[in-house]
C-alpha cells in the first residue's frame, strides 16, 4: 500500500464486519490496510452507517479563525471589482 490511502464508508464497513468475526489483525490482513485503521474505524460506525456508501471522509468545512475579517475583505474585494479594479493579494 502506497503512503496515502483512502477507502469508501461501504470498505471500511466490510472491514469492521471482518474485524469483529475474525479481528483486527486479520481483517487488516485480509483488505490490506494498516492494522491501526480498523479501532479508528470502529469509533467512526456509527457515522459509517449513517452516511452515503460511496463517502470517501468525513471533513467538515473550515471555517476562519476571524470571520470578521474575512466578510469585511470580502466586501472590499467586492467593491474593487465592481469598480473595475483588479485586486491582488498585495492589495489586501
Amino acid at each position: 500500500m502506497g503512503r496515502y490511502a483512502s477507502f469508501t464508508a461501504a470498505f471500511k464497513l466490510k472491514a469492521l464486519e471482518c474485524a469483529l468475526e475474525h479481528g483486527n489483525r486479520a481483517a487488516s490482513r485480509h483488505f490490506g490496510v494498516d492494522e491501526i485503521r480498523i479501532p479508528y474505524w470502529k469509533k467512526q460506525r456509527d457515522m459509517l452507517m449513517a452516511t452515503n456508501s460511496t463517502r470517501w471522509a468525513f471533513c467538515r468545512p473550515k471555517s476562519g479563525k476571524f470571520p470578521d475579517i474575512e466578510k469585511a475583505v470580502l466586501e472590499y474585494v467586492k467593491d474593487m471589482r465592481k469598480d473595475s479594479y483588479a485586486v491582488s493579494l498585495d492589495m489586501i
